[in-house]
């Protein structure tokens, strides 16, 4: 008796601890989901901004992008006919975060569009899509700018989501130079380093599960998002420009976009530099740098 009631409770307990483990299963499995959408929510939520009034010689712009939105912007159209450069900011940010090197670049003879990505700053769009529409911006600039003066030459910058956004547009052919600054080469790399770095590198373990929501929630195309796979297509020179400290694209990354690139390019890796604004960081030798690359290969 004393047998049979002693394998009862063992079994019982065993039950008990089945059940338990079970329950702990499903609810880490439910909180892990619900983790990585919030992730996701946070990551494409739109950002507004009132960026204010033009500054001196910029016009506000606008015009119908490919993806259906209206962008918005400044353009500087110098007297000095030396070509147009599209400036393009990182995620979350709008055309402010390039107004500095459109000065910079204006004062040297180059007229200089700026534009707020769709669902940034002052542009139309209710979701960032990591490159998706953002690319259909890159190709209607160019048009715009065409329209404006179909003999000019083009060249962009771009910088984060901004140089990402001009790879995956794949539109080389039609422009004259490309320099992209701290772009990452990998959607799942992209999301697995701004986890670790924002929230904490124990959620990076979401980063699957956050990018297959990420997939289904913008519809990523089968060419995908990631620019190491547009790349070597480019058919203009190119500048990859990285900073060497930099957390969210790592020195390795840009190191192989720029053995993926064909040639001419050139390739610049600013010491001590995070994932920061690599103007401000080296204004001197970023100057010096992209006058010497932009001459080089537009004039």
């Amino acid at each position: 008796m004393r047998q049979t009631l002693k394998i009862f409770i063992n079994m019982k307990y065993k039950s008990e601890r089945i059940k338990f483990l079970f329950l702990a299963f499903l609810f880490g499995l439910i909180s892990f989901f619900v983790i990585a959408h919030l992730l996701v929510i946070i990551t494409l939520a739109p950002v507004r901004a009132n960026v204010g009034d033009p500054p001196l010689g910029y016009k506000k712009i606008e015009f119908k992008s490919k993806s259906g939105r209206i962008i918005r912007g400044w353009f500087n159209n110098s007297s000095n006919k030396k070509g147009i450069i599209i400036l393009l900011h990182g995620i979350r940010a709008n055309r402010l975060a390039m107004l500095e090197r459109a000065n910079f670049l204006v004062k040297n003879g180059y007229s200089a569009l700026l534009i707020d990505f769709q669902a940034h700053g002052e542009s139309d769009g209710d979701l960032i899509t990591i490159g998706i529409r953002e690319s259909e911006d890159v190709r209607s600039a160019i048009h715009f700018v065409k329209e404006k003066d179909s003999r000019s030459k083009i060249g962009i910058i771009g910088s984060s989501l901004g140089g990402a956004s001009a790879l995956l547009a794949d539109i080389s052919k039609e422009i004259d130079f490309m320099i992209v600054e701290s772009v990452f080469s990998t959607i799942d790399l992209a999301i697995r380093n701004r986890v670790a770095i924002r929230i904490a590198k124990p959620l990076a373990l979401f980063t699957p599960l956050a990018t297959y929501i990420l997939k289904y929630e913008i519809n990523i195309p089968e060419s995908g998002l990631n620019p190491i796979d547009h790349i070597y297509k480019v058919k203009c020179p190119i500048f990859v420009i990285s900073g060497r400290e930099d957390l969210y694209t790592f020195e390795s990354e840009s190191l192989n976009m720029y053995h993926q690139a064909p040639t001419p390019k050139e390739l610049w890796i600013v010491n001590k530099a995070g994932h920061v604004d690599l103007y401000a960081f080296s204004k001197a030798e970023y100057e010096n740098r992209i006058l010497s690359f932009i001459k080089n290969y537009m004039n």
